[in-house]
């Protein structure tokens, strides 16, 4: 693998995209039960742990191809 076809498969990881919309549904769940701030709080944090997961992805398989 190259490292573009491993920053491709980052961007494509099923389980950042798979946190990313549960955040989304609980966001748009709690805004239709006018709970403004929880929303906002749990979609921040939904977002955070989607890109943390991506990142940690990318490091431990990208950076590797990196050094070799």
């Amino acid at each position: 693998m190259t490292y573009e076809q491993c920053v491709r498969a980052t961007f494509l990881d099923w389980e950042s995209w798979l946190i990313a919309l549960i955040a989304l549904a609980m966001f748009l769940i709690l805004r239709h039960f006018k709970r403004t701030v929880p929303a906002i709080g749990s979609g921040v944090v939904g977002v955070c742990l989607a890109l943390s997961w991506a990142f940690l992805f990318y490091e431990l398989n990208c950076v590797e191809l990196i050094g070799l």
